[in-house]
């Protein structure tokens, strides 16, 4: 694509949206100053009104959930 701009993007989460994203640290390159992430997650309202460690962590198990590709390994 001609002229070479950087690609850009925005999103705009409501209040109260919880944001979780995984980074491998092995893969982090300080010179260049780059991270890599390699999931992410997002609960939406989560924390608007009467939060509770068992309804945030329903949330995020609810991420994991929808993403049947991650798999646990010992390292």
């Amino acid at each position: 694509m001609y002229p070479w701009f950087p690609v850009v993007g925005a999103t705009a989460y409501e209040r109260g949206t919880l944001v979780i994203t995984l980074i491998p640290t092995l893969t982090v390159n300080p010179l260049a100053q780059s991270i890599n992430a390699t999931w992410a997650g997002v609960a939406t309202g989560l924390a608007n009104g009467t939060q509770t460690n068992a309804s945030i962590t329903a949330a995020i198990d609810e991420m994991f959930r929808q993403s049947p590709y991650l798999t646990a390994t010992n390292p």
